[in-house]
């Protein structure tokens, strides 16, 4: 069975901020996905974003964000900010900010 998941940036956010301590105090955070479809959004503050193997959808927000793809069918959405979109393996469809 296929499944997809969705991850929201500030959430993963605040989840390194409880682990690490140190991620927010160089305000960025690192959103990573799964090996399924996932739907990735950024925070409004500089990002990045690994999706993994699967067929993705990233929407960084605003920010100079980092978006790399991976194996699959991904969809890179820079939106606002000076962004570096990286594609994967894979027929990928890329958008700066």
């Amino acid at each position: 069975m296929k499944s997809t998941r969705t991850i929201v940036g500030a959430l993963a956010a605040l989840a390194l901020l409880v682990v690490t301590g140190a991620a927010l105090a160089h305000s960025f955070a690192t959103i990573k996905g799964t090996n399924g479809d996932d739907t990735l959004t950024g925070t409004p503050e500089r990002d990045r974003i690994v999706a993994l193997a699967g067929d993705d959808t990233v929407n960084a927000g605003d920010g100079n964000d980092r978006i790399h793809g991976n194996r699959g069918r991904d969809t890179l959405n820079g939106e606002g900010g000076n962004d570096r979109v990286f594609g994967g393996e894979g027929n990928d469809t890329l958008s700066g900010g």
